[in-house]
């Protein structure tokens, strides 16, 4: 199990440029370039983070609160979404990145309310359409 997890890169240091549209080096506060850099350095081929806040902060070392600070930072950056450690996060912070955090697809989203339940069928609402 453990021999197939991520790894924590090695060269997050080294990250220079532009990534994901911002340049990591006009990063004002120069704790969150660092921590910033190292969680940019931990996304893998599809832009989903593959470290925890506590691998991450063991990187610094730096506290949990700052790694969630920087990673609020980082999700902030083009792509929306980017940054997220699954889907659903994702997702979740595309909606509010459209103002959509309060609606029934964000329901869907976090798998809570009527909406998000398999009883509701595009099928069954497809086939109550007049004729």
């Amino acid at each position: 199990f453990f021999a197939d997890a991520p790894k924590l890169n090695p060269a997050r240091a080294e990250i220079k440029g532009v990534v994901c549209g911002v340049r990591v080096e006009e990063v004002a506060d120069p704790l969150m370039r660092e921590i910033g850099s190292a969680i940019i350095g931990n996304l893998d081929d599809d832009g989903y983070l593959v470290a925890s806040f506590e691998e991450l902060a063991a990187m610094g070392p730096w506290p949990v609160s700052d790694v969630e600070r920087a990673l609020t930072l980082v999700q902030g950056f083009d792509p929306t979404g980017v940054a997220a450690h699954d889907l659903q996060e994702c997702l979740m912070l595309q909606l509010r990145h459209l103002g959509l955090e309060e609606t029934p697809t964000a329901k869907i989203v976090r798998g809570r309310g009527p909406e998000a339940s398999c009883r509701y069928s595009v099928t069954a609402h497809a086939s109550a359409r007049p004729s």
